[in-house]
């Protein structure tokens, strides 16, 4: 077989395989009937959905890592979800061994052909859910851990000159309120403190403030914020209490950009509820209140990154236009067909992390010691209330933080 013949015949197979991507199923596509039982609460069915491609190895097990692994834990499966999450974080951490060719070639084709490492913003939300799951089992001294984690990956990209990262205000008021829950009432103090700078408006914190500030023995601070805030002085007994953890709404998803077909971009995604209800038998119920906006943070991440994408599209649409030529010069059909597939080759990366949620939100209760019934109900503006998670037979201890963790759609 000469030379030619043999750059033709790996022009057509290149041409078929070309064929066969854009023809084969998208993320989203694998991924939309799971996140559709997961809406209507079939949980066991869409892990059975999700289960075999986390398991798969490959240049996507990433992405179906951190969908089953969140997947798990919306079903109250903290420590199967805790398993996953560190097979993601492990993943996100091991080099990538693509061939050069095989990148190569994914320039020429489309980016979905090398190993999917996870947006910036997916790799920072790892030890967060983590942090989640081990506040839910009560586990929080390993909670903590993986708050500290979480923050010290944020400085390092905000130190390397990423300042389109936005800090994350949940990390550090569950840090704080973990803090609290050992006593450590300066710790919890500073972080109450940076929580309050972060988000001014977050009233939740205001009465945090008041009270660490009188348990840290701040008592200027307990005068000034009394004074700010216009509020009573907070009790400074320790108490039982219910936290609640409220996943609120669908994260936006991956579409291709108006402005550039083969640039992703992130849309935002309707939801039933703006906002969840804590509700304990015999107390009254209490709203919950946003305290990170993940559709922000994870919009504005990705628009901070959009330069290097773009440069990638520059460097693809140039070599195909090389290779279309050059098939040209050999065969002026061979090389127009040539042309004509890899521009329909090229699109976006739309894979993401599917089932994040829109926002964290919070709520906190007093409650006696004992066991205790409580429902979180989900709030759509419309006035009435919708039973979204039940917790039966929940004992909580004298002093004891016990966190509960929900997720609605």
């Amino acid at each position: 077989m000469d030379y030619f013949v043999q750059k033709v015949f790996k022009a057509m197979a290149f041409m078929v395989i070309a064929f066969l991507l854009i023809s084969c199923a998208s993320y989203q596509t694998q991924v939309d009937q799971a996140r559709r039982l997961m809406t209507s609460s079939n949980y066991d069915q869409a892990l059975a959905e999700l289960k075999p491609l986390a398991d798969k190895e490959g240049k996507d097990q990433l992405v179906h890592v951190l969908d089953y692994a969140l997947a798990l834990q919306i079903s109250k499966k903290y420590k199967e979800s805790n398993k996953y999450f560190l097979l993601a974080e492990k993943l996100t951490d091991e080099k990538d061994f693509h061939s050069i060719s095989k990148i190569a070639s994914s320039v020429l084709v489309n980016q979905e052909m090398v190993q999917y490492k996870g947006d910036e913003y997916e790799k920072l939300l790892i030890n967060t859910m983590l942090a989640v799951n081990f506040a839910a089992l009560g586990e929080l001294e390993s909670s903590r851990v993986e708050t500290k984690k979480s923050l010290q990956r944020l400085d390092l990209l905000i130190s390397e000159g990423k300042s389109y990262h936005s800090k994350n205000p949940f990390v550090l008021y569950l840090n704080a309120i973990i803090w609290e829950a050992n006593k450590d009432w300066d710790d919890a103090y500073i972080d109450y403190y940076s929580v309050y700078k972060l988000m001014p408006n977050f009233k939740p914190v205001q009465k945090d403030l008041i009270r660490l500030a009188k348990l840290s023995g701040r008592r200027s601070d307990h005068k000034k914020w009394i004074n700010a805030f216009e509020l009573s002085d907070a009790s400074s007994e320790a108490s039982s209490e219910v936290i609640l953890i409220f996943q609120q709404g669908w994260g936006p998803r991956k579409r291709p950009s108006y402005n550039d077909q083969v640039v992703p971009m992130l849309r935002p995604v309707g939801s039933k509820f703006n906002r969840g209800a804590l509700s304990v038998e015999g107390y009254p119920h209490i709203f919950t209140t946003t305290v990170f906006d993940v559709e922000q943070a994870a919009i504005k991440t990705l628009n901070g990154q959009l330069a290097p994408l773009i440069a990638k599209r520059i460097a693809s649409i140039a070599a195909k236009k090389v290779l279309a030529g050059q098939m040209y010069k050999k065969d002026k059909g061979l090389g127009a067909l040539t042309d004509v597939v890899l521009t329909l080759a090229e699109r976006a990366d739309l894979r993401q992390w599917s089932l994040l949620p829109e926002t964290f939100q919070v709520a906190r209760l007093n409650v006696k010691p004992g066991v205790h019934s409580i429902q979180v109900l989900g709030d759509d503006g419309s006035g009435l209330l919708s039973r979204v998670c039940d917790f039966d037979n929940i004992v909580i201890s004298k002093n004891e933080k016990k966190f509960i963790s929900c997720r609605s759609f």
